[in-house]
């Protein structure tokens, strides 16, 4: 098991690269992928309306292709507004999930909003079993609605999960 702060071979070889034209549909399939089993789980998957909002919401400009050297792993779209860095999507290919790839970009995310002074902010759809490496990381759920958990991670706040500092894991307490 990979704890806080090793890096295993397959994240030293892990690269990211400004999404082009060609990927939107690499994109696409793996968003379509992963989001399929959660809202049909919710009742609430309807093709024609993910796709439109995929649409709207991938933005070729902020978004990074997860690579390794042969194969490209998933995708990622981070944003920046008014101090709070967003993570919009992160999507990697379901046999690379659950390898320490997700938890090792968003502690790089959570080191970027700590230098920053920066608030972290993500939407996860409910069921997700991302939430709980979210929740350990030091996330907390400020909202939602039916479909979705907005949740946040603040440098002042993280006193416990792996994104937190140094100085603030040993201190007692938390949320």
């Amino acid at each position: 098991m990979q704890t806080a702060g090793q890096s295993t071979p397959l994240l030293l070889s892990l690269s990211q690269r400004p999404a082009l034209p060609p990927d939107y549909t690499f994109a696409l399939r793996l968003y379509l992928d992963s989001t399929r089993k959660l809202l049909t789980a919710l009742g609430r998957w309807d093709e024609t309306e993910v796709i439109e909002r995929f649409k709207r919401a991938f933005d070729r400009k902020p978004a990074q292709i997860i690579c390794l050297p042969d194969i490209e792993i998933g995708w990622v779209q981070v944003s920046q507004a008014d101090g709070i860095l967003h993570l919009n999507q992160l999507h990697l290919i379901e046999e690379y999930r659950n390898r320490g790839i997700g938890t090792h970009l968003i502690e790089r995310l959570c080191d970027q909003a700590r230098r920053e002074g920066s608030t972290l902010m993500l939407n996860v759809i409910r069921g997700n079993p991302a939430i709980s490496l979210y929740r350990r990381l030091g996330f907390r759920v400020v909202g939602g609605n039916e479909e979705k958990r907005s949740m946040r991670w603040d440098p002042d706040r993280a006193r416990h999960g792996r994104c937190a500092s140094a100085r603030t894991r040993a201190t007692p307490g938390g949320e």
